[in-house]
């Protein structure tokens, strides 16, 4: 996560009252809140018009609506403020001194648009400041700190193509175990790389793109591009099995165990290969087991041989 400095000034307000029935000018006490004043732009340095600010007081809070944002999610649990920006500003008035804040703000404003410039109604940019520093240290009794903000895009509006009418209907993001469906024409997802698999019951698709923010991605899916080989094994307790593809064990690429009977891996599609299994008890090597693996483009391998 990049930090990038928050241009913060502080004006210090000492206000000091005079007693004319006494020779010597008494000091007031100071009181302990401060002002927080915000200018919040977008990427382009325009200011934003409309968008929601999060006010935290807490870093477990905040550390929790972070991991949120980065899912898109945006919501005003465990924020001690939440507020609208208007027209790029936005002021919290009497803030308890001597306390750390975090802000996060997010606006859903600005629409996509498709290579020829046209808007593609009911999508919009996600931009937020989760790239940019967003702490506001303490500052003492009487203070009055200016934070200049800029918002950047961190969403892409992907589509994803299917060859033909018999292709998938959902399709599995990154390492996520919940499917999304691919029947809409759109999807909105968090900028990045981004890897995919799909499946239907006689073929399988996985790739890689790069979201690009605030941009349209097309994703054309390659029919039957991959090979599915989906390991199952009973372990005993305390036993744990990995398998590898080949007997180059540089990675394990299938984690069996009583809690895990199953796992799948993906493979080009026509390979030839075998697998290579390691079973361990109680974190001791026991045996191995070695086959091949059969072909077509999903495979069910059901390791129940006497292991050697």
């Amino acid at each position: 996560m990049k930090k990038y400095s928050l241009h913060i000034v502080i004006v210090f307000i000492s206000i000091v009252a005079l007693n004319f029935h006494s020779c010597k000018p008494k000091k007031q006490e100071i009181p302990p809140v401060i002002d927080l004043h915000l200018d919040v732009k977008d990427e382009n340095n325009k200011v934003i018009d409309s968008a929601t600010v999060y006010l935290y007081d807490s870093k477990e809070a905040f550390d929790a609506a972070y991991a949120n944002s980065l899912q898109l999610k945006y919501s005003s649990n465990g924020a001690v403020l939440t507020t609208k920006v208007v027209k790029g500003k936005i002021d919290f008035k009497e803030l308890p001194s001597n306390k750390e804040y975090w802000v996060l703000i997010h606006d859903a404003s600005e629409p996509f648009k498709d290579s020829t410039g046209q808007v593609i109604l009911g999508y919009f940019i996600d931009k937020d400041n989760s790239e940019a520093n967003y702490k506001i240290d303490g500052f003492q009794n009487g203070s009055i700190v200016t934070a200049n903000i800029k918002l950047t895009p961190v969403s892409s509006l992907v589509k994803f193509d299917k060859p033909f009418i018999l292709g998938p209907n959902t399709i599995i993001i990154n390492d996520s175990k919940t499917p999304i469906s691919i029947s809409d024409k759109y999807q909105i997802i968090r900028k990045g790389s981004i890897g995919y698999q799909a499946r239907t019951e006689a073929c399988v698709w996985t790739g890689t793109f790069n979201a690009e923010a605030g941009k349209v991605i097309t994703e054309k899916l390659v029919a039957c591009n991959s090979r599915m080989i989906i390991f199952s094994y009973t372990a005993t307790q305390g036993e744990v099995l990995d398998i590898y593809i080949g007997q180059n064990k540089t990675r394990v690429l299938a984690n069996l165990s009583t809690s895990s009977t199953s796992d799948t891996v993906f493979l080009d599609n026509n390979s030839i290969a075998s697998y290579y299994g390691e079973s361990k008890l109680n974190g001791v090597r026991r045996c191995i087991f070695q086959d091949s693996i059969p072909m077509g483009q999903i495979v069910y391998v059901n390791i129940d041989k006497n292991c050697k």
